[in-house]
């Protein structure tokens, strides 16, 4: 990759791709590949909730996963919508009626943010919630009853509104009719209030607080169950009267259960990673940002 000096002192970088390399890979993940992994999602969240509904919501965990089901689908719904925005032949189908990119963006990318955003403060949640077992089990059940989940619940919702869509209420960002004067046709875009610079700046921070703060809270708990676990088996060790097979069951259990947390807290940071970037490079690179 070359990289050249502009006469007005910016630094460009020759593209390592192609655009049109780029426009088949985006056209390939978004309309193709995209949407039938979300199909095949979509099912299986439908069946996780049924099961999770015929089991009751008296234990509050059954509300966690439930919600983090419903996240999930929301997530999965808004990209399906935008593989299918993106569509090509759907876009002929309506007859140009939209910008694909702007249009596709505010109907369906930010929605994708949010449910994304959602499904990250929950599973953060759970975790919490299986931390708060492991160190004092005696008080997660009268501390974390389900209505107080299901508040929660409901608070992580409509703080993830405010948190992900200042643009819209706020009137920053707007769907408005475009005309192209060269194809001579109309078609709906973006259109920006005279605060969306100010709002666009603040906003950015505030997503970038809302995964980068979560993330942090995930490993610190994640940290504490793993601790509290290994000594809890250290502890069962040195009073077990001989190494029976209960003592063997116990700590084999105690075994997976750290590569399983560790793996789900691996993973959830990992796929998290670079929607902190996306949000960090946002905030801070002024050309990352919509205009």
């Amino acid at each position: 990759m070359n990289t050249s000096r502009s006469s007005a002192g910016r630094v460009t970088f020759d593209s390592l791709i192609s655009y049109d390399t780029a426009k088949y890979i985006c056209l390939v993940y978004y309309v193709y590949l995209g949407p039938m992994v979300a199909a095949f999602g979509i099912a299986f969240n439908i069946i996780n909730i049924i099961v999770y509904v015929s089991q009751g919501f008296r234990d509050s965990v059954n509300i966690s996963f439930t919600t983090l089901a419903c996240s999930d689908i929301g997530g999965l719904l808004s990209a399906l919508w935008y593989g299918i925005g993106l569509n090509p032949d759907f876009v002929r189908l309506v007859n140009y009626a939209y910008s694909p990119s702007e249009f596709m963006n505010f109907t369906a990318a930010w929605p994708r943010a949010y449910f994304s955003k959602i499904t990250c403060w929950i599973t953060v949640f759970i975790t919490l919630e299986r931390c708060m077992c492991i160190v004092a089990p005696l008080k997660v059940k009268t501390l974390l009853t389900p209505k107080r989940t299901a508040v929660c619940m409901l608070v992580l919702y409509c703080l993830g509104v405010i948190i992900t869509f200042p643009h819209a209420y706020l009137n920053a960002v707007f769907l408005v009719w475009k005309f192209d004067f060269v194809s001579n046709r109309t078609f709906l875009g973006f259109g920006y209030g005279p605060n969306y610079h100010n709002i666009d700046l603040i906003g950015g921070f505030i997503n970038t607080m809302s995964i980068i703060i979560p993330l942090g809270v995930l490993i610190i708990s994640t940290g504490l169950i793993i601790v509290e676990l290994q000594r809890k088996s250290l502890w069962r060790q040195s009073v077990a009267n001989s190494g029976g097979a209960m003592d063997a069951a116990f700590m084999k259990r105690d075994r997976v259960v750290f590569k399983v947390i560790s793996v789900l807290a691996f993973l959830l940071i990992i796929c998290y990673l670079p929607h902190a970037c996306n949000f960090t490079a946002y905030a801070i690179v002024p050309d990352f940002s919509l205009t």
